[in-house]
């Protein structure tokens, strides 16, 4: 099984539609099956017999912008795939964003870490201003899409953005935080 978090617009997460993002999910999503829907808060998890595809994960941010229509993210998607784990305590740079003045709306990653972690914290970092984007300190265990929250000190130049992830916890060694995509919303 794995789980999928969505953010929502505050007051979204209700019975009434998470009924309609199930029939759409099941309706659309063909390579997998959905085993349950919970909300938490202001986020929907969503329950996969197994990882999604990247299309299959596309398909699904589509049907969230069309129903949540009070959360704003952008009509153009950058998606990395770094599958890479972090085995260190200090950031390490896993991938590179090129950055060309857009107006990011939001930004998501899918990753998990090792149980035996405290947490793991993932940062997207302009390194010619010395300026921190967006960061978020995550604790989740089970693979994951959570979204990095608000988006500050976006540059004005074309410059390359850093993905920057590490881990924290009293036993660091042979134990991992593992990140699968990072997706960029943009306008």
């Amino acid at each position: 099984m794995t789980d999928y978090t969505f953010s929502t617009n505050p007051g979204f997460a209700t019975e009434d539609n998470v009924t309609l993002l199930n029939a759409d999910i099941d309706s659309q999503i063909t390579d997998n099956t959905r085993l349950d829907s919970q909300i938490i808060g202001d986020t929907i998890a969503v329950t996969f017999t197994s990882p999604l595809s990247q299309n299959s994960i596309n398909i699904i941010h589509n049907i969230f912008n069309s129903l949540d229509t009070g959360t704003t993210r952008g009509d153009k998607i950058i998606t990395l795939y770094p599958m890479i784990n972090i085995k260190t305590s200090v950031y390490q740079i896993i991938a590179r964003i090129p950055f060309h003045n857009y107006k990011i709306t939001n930004i998501e990653v899918n990753g998990y870490m090792d149980a035996a972690l405290t947490n793991y914290k993932v940062q997207i970092y302009d390194p010619v201003n010395d300026q921190i984007i967006a960061e978020k300190q995550l604790t989740n265990s089970s693979p994951q899409t959570s979204d990095l929250g608000n988006i500050n000190n976006l540059p004005s130049e074309d410059l390359d953005l850093e993905v920057n992830v590490k881990i924290t916890g009293n036993n660091l060694t042979n134990n991992s935080a593992y990140i699968e995509s990072i997706v960029l919303y943009y306008n």
